[in-house]
């Protein structure tokens, strides 16, 4: 079972920054591992009031955890004697969403935004540095379970060093921050999608390492792969199998074996557009069913009132007037 908290600090006429910092540093470290945070200029006595904000929604799930976390400028850092003061050594992957980061560890220094994450070992010191305003999706994986799961070393990780967010690794990226997001929210579905969370992320940092074998036979990461290129295809009536299958790097047999999870290929393209239409029927507005047809996919307006009729056991007309 999956526990959050959350969390807003502020100083301002009731609260000194230096009670802010405090706070924010028992936060911080509570959520993650024992470390030291600090205004960017040195001593929090310099910090006009009402001028540091900070928030942090932070969910363990049963084999990771995820935070949403943001604030404006601090430093961070991880000593030697912080590590004496832990019982359990992790991988921090933090995904840049907003603002910028900075961070030193083993000689190595990263300056990341958005569209870049870095890897942080916490068995060995780091430190860095957040600008203001920035926010970042931070994930926490046992070191141990990673390394026994994946088959890889320390050594083969790039700590501090920025990493693109693109193909592959994008899709992993926003499976994490949405699955961050609902944890934030408690929802319930977040239980039930992290239990693929963490074979994505073994995955993902087996591609990082240059292990493709691994991700290559991990079925966590070959399913949302394929969910989310049909995510962003689904609109298209005439998106075939062999075009999926030549995008996600399968073959048409491949393709078929992994979507058994979803019941198939065509339940899985299925499920995607009757989502969309689903969302547009519950917008306010007059938008007709023929146009809703069209932007979700669907060849047609017949087309698309059986399919909802057989999936939904109702009209669209009728979904729309219930969701009004």
């Amino acid at each position: 079972m999956s526990h959050s908290v959350s969390a807003i600090v502020r100083s301002g006429t009731d609260t000194s920054p230096q009670l802010a910092f405090e706070k924010w540093e028992a936060l911080v470290t509570a959520a993650f591992v024992p470390l030291s945070v600090t205004p960017a200029d040195g001593g929090a006595n310099g910090l006009p009031p009402g001028q540091f904000r900070a928030h942090i929604a932070d969910t363990q799930f049963e084999q990771f955890g995820a935070a949403v976390i943001g604030a404006t400028t601090q430093r961070i850092a991880r000593t030697r004697r912080h590590i004496a003061r832990s019982d359990q050594d992790y991988l921090l992957v933090s995904i840049q969403r907003t603002g910028r980061a900075r961070m030193e560890q083993g000689g190595r220094r990263a300056d990341w935004g958005p569209g870049s994450l870095v890897l942080i070992d916490t068995s060995r010191p780091f430190a860095g540095a957040h600008a203001a305003e920035a926010e970042s999706v931070m994930l926490r994986i046992p070191l141990d379970r990673l390394l026994a799961s994946t088959g890889l070393a320390p050594a083969d990780l790039p700590m501090a060093t920025p990493i693109a967010v693109r193909g592959t690794l994008a899709v992993v990226a926003e499976f994490l921050c949405g699955l961050a997001e609902l944890g934030a929210e408690a929802d319930p579905a977040a239980e039930l999608l992290a239990g693929h969370g963490f074979e994505l992320l073994a995955g993902a940092l087996s591609l990082i390492a240059g292990d493709a074998g691994y991700a290559r036979n991990s079925p966590a990461l070959i399913h949302e792969v394929i969910a989310a290129y049909v995510r962003d295809h689904h609109a298209d009536p005439a998106m075939t199998v062999e075009e999926v299958a030549h995008a996600c790097g399968l073959s048409r047999r491949s393709l078929y074996r992994a979507c058994e999870q979803f019941g198939g290929f065509g339940a899985l393209v299925r499920r995607t557009r009757l989502e969309h239409a689903r969302n547009l029927l519950r917008e306010p507005g007059s938008r007709s069913l023929a146009t809703i047809a069209g932007a979700a996919g669907f060849a047609d307006e017949r087309n698309f009132y059986r399919v909802f009729r057989q999936e939904m056991g109702m009209t669209p007309s009728e979904f729309r007037a219930q969701s009004a």
